[in-house]
C-alpha cells in the first residue's frame, strides 16, 4: 500500500463540477430579497421527480456517504436494518403528519405548535431546530474537508477555511428552492461515480462471493441482534427504534420536507413524492452499507488505518475510491466534486435558515423600531457569517469525539426529540394542552440526554 493522492485530471475534474455547481446554483438565484421568513420562502412551482431527488439528496449528505461504509467497515452490517425504519417512517408520515400539515398548507410547520398551542411554543421548537442544525453544521463541513484532506494532502484547517468563504458567499446569495434540479443533479453525480467505483472495487476484490466470504470470516455480517439490552451499542431493535423516530425528525416534521410537501396542487403529488423518497432512500442506504462490506474485503489483510495511512475511519472511503479508480483518471476527482455539492447545498439551506429562524424569533421581538429591508439583510448575513465562523472553530475537535454518525444522532437527538414529541402530542392528543406540552418537552430533552446514542442511534 502507499499514500495515494489526486492526479492532475481529478483537480481538474474537481474545479470544473464544483465551480459548475457554485456557478449554476447563483446564476439560479432569486434578486428579490425578503425580510425574516420571506428570505427562507421556496415560492417555485413544485414537480415530484426533483422534489424527490431534492429530498433524498437532503438526506444522502456527504456525512450519509462516509459515515456509513466506516460504520460498516468497523462495525458490521447492523445499522443496514435501519431501511425498516425508512419503511415505518414513509407510513406514519402518509398517514399521521403529512395530512395536517397539506391541509392546513404550512410552508413552516413550527407555525402548527402556535395554532395548536400558543406562539411560545412555536418559538421554542424553531430555536431548539436552530440549535440543532448549529450542532450539525461542523460535521457538515467536516466530511468534506476530511475527504479533500485524504486525496490532496492539504491541511483539513485550510480546507474548511476556505469551504467557509465560499459557503457563507453561496448561502447570502442563493435562496431555498431555486435549485432543486440543481440538487438532483449532482446527487446523480455523486451516486452515478460512486456506483461506478463499488463495481470496479467488487471486480478487484474478486466478486460478489468474495466479499460476502471476507466479511463473514471477519464477523461483519449481522442483522438481527435482537438483545433487548440498551446498553449495547448497536442492536435490531435499537436501530430500528431510534431511527424511526429520528427519520421521522428528518422528513415527516422537518421545515425543509414540509415545505416541499405542501407545494403541491394535490396532497396524491405529495405521497408519490414520499413513495419515491422512501425507495430511493433505502437503495442510498444500502449502497452505502454494501460499499462498507467491499472495502473491508479489500483491505482484508491490509487495513489503512491500522497500518497508519490515515487518522480517521471516514477516511477510508476516499482512499478507497482513489485507489480502484486510478485506472478511470477523473473519477475520484468528480466523487469528491460531488460531496462537496451536497455539503455546500446543505450547509447554505442551515445557515439560511439558521439566520431567518434567529432573526424572526429572537431579535425581531426585542426590536425597538421597525426594520427595514436592507437593516434585516444586514442583520441575517450577519448571523450567517457568525454562525459559519463558530462552525469552522468546532471543526477541529469533530476528528477526536468518534464516529460521524454517532455525533451527528446525538447532536440532531437532543434536539430533535423534544421537537418531535410537540408535534405528535399536538396531533395525536387533542385534550393536551400548554402545560401538558411543557411537561412533555422536559421529559423527551431528559430522554434524549439521558439515552444518548443508544436509542438515537
Amino acid at each position: 500500500m502507499e499514500i495515494l493522492y489526486f492526479s492532475y485530471i481529478d483537480y481538474a475534474v474537481f474545479t470544473v463540477m464544483f465551480g459548475f455547481s457554485c456557478i449554476a446554483g447563483i446564476s439560479l438565484r432569486s434578486f428579490k430579497r425578503a425580510t425574516g421568513s420571506e428570505y427562507f420562502k421556496d415560492d417555485t412551482k413544485a414537480r415530484v421527480l426533483p422534489v424527490a431527488l431534492c429530498l433524498v439528496a437532503s438526506t444522502v449528505s456527504g456525512l450519509s456517504l462516509l459515515g456509513f461504509p466506516s460504520e460498516v467497515y468497523t462495525h458490521g452490517t447492523q445499522i443496514s436494518m435501519m431501511v425498516f425504519s425508512i419503511m415505518i417512517m414513509g407510513i406514519i408520515n402518509n398517514y399521521v403528519y403529512l395530512p395536517v400539515f397539506y391541509e392546513l398548507q404550512l410552508k413552516n410547520p413550527v407555525d402548527y405548535l402556535a395554532i395548536r398551542f400558543d406562539e411560545g411554543t412555536r418559538r421554542v421548537a424553531s430555536i431548539f431546530n436552530s440549535i440543532g442544525l448549529c450542532l450539525s453544521l461542523p460535521l457538515i463541513i467536516y466530511v468534506p474537508s476530511l475527504a479533500l484532506t485524504q486525496v490532496s494532502g492539504v491541511n483539513l484547517n485550510v480546507i474548511a477555511s476556505v469551504m467557509f468563504l465560499i459557503c457563507v458567499s453561496y448561502a447570502t446569495i442563493v435562496r431555498m428552492g431555486t435549485t432543486e434540479w440543481l440538487n438532483a443533479f449532482q446527487l446523480a453525480i455523486t451516486v452515478f461515480a460512486l456506483v461506478i467505483v463499488l463495481f470496479m472495487g467488487i471486480v478487484s476484490v474478486g466478486g460478489v462471493s468474495r466479499v460476502w466470504q471476507k466479511s463473514m470470516e471477519g464477523n461483519r455480517l449481522e442483522f438481527f441482534n435482537m438483545d433487548l439490552n440498551p446498553m449495547i451499542r448497536c442492536t435490531f431493535w435499537s436501530v430500528i427504534i431510534g431511527n424511526t423516530f429520528s427519520w421521522l425528525g428528518f422528513v415527516a416534521v422537518n421545515p425543509s420536507g414540509v415545505q416541499r410537501f405542501v407545494s403541491f396542487s394535490s396532497i396524491s403529488d405529495a405521497r408519490r413524492v414520499l413513495v419515491i423518497f422512501v425507495v430511493l432512500a433505502i437503495l442510498a442506504k444500502l449502497v452505502s452499507c454494501f460499499s462498507g462490506l467491499i472495502m473491508f474485503a479489500k483491505y482484508f489483510y491490509c487495513d489503512p488505518l491500522s497500518m497508519g495511512y490515515m487518522t480517521h475511519a471516514s477516511e477510508i472511503l476516499p482512499y478507497f475510491v482513489l485507489e480502484v479508480a486510478s485506472k478511470c483518471p477523473g473519477l475520484s476527482g468528480l466523487f469528491i466534486a460531488g460531496l462537496f455539492s451536497t455539503a455546500l447545498n446543505t450547509m447554505s439551506v442551515a445557515l439560511s435558515k439558521i439566520a431567518t429562524d434567529t432573526f424572526d424569533d429572537i431579535i425581531a421581538p426585542c426590536r425597538t423600531r421597525e426594520f427595514s429591508k436592507k437593516d434585516a439583510n444586514y442583520i441575517i448575513i450577519s448571523i450567517i457569517i457568525a454562525t459559519s465562523m463558530i462552525s469552522v472553530a468546532a471543526v477541529q475537535i469533530i476528528g477526536r469525539l468518534g464516529s460521524l454518525l454517532e455525533l451527528f444522532q446525538c447532536a440532531y437527538g437532543i434536539t430533535g426529540g423534544p421537537v418531535l414529541g410537540l408535534f405528535t402530542l399536538g396531533v395525536l392528543f387533542p385534550v393536551a394542552n400548554k402545560k401538558v406540552r411543557s411537561r412533555n418537552g422536559y421529559c423527551k430533552t431528559d430522554l434524549n440526554f439521558s439515552g444518548g446514542p443508544h436509542w438515537c442511534f
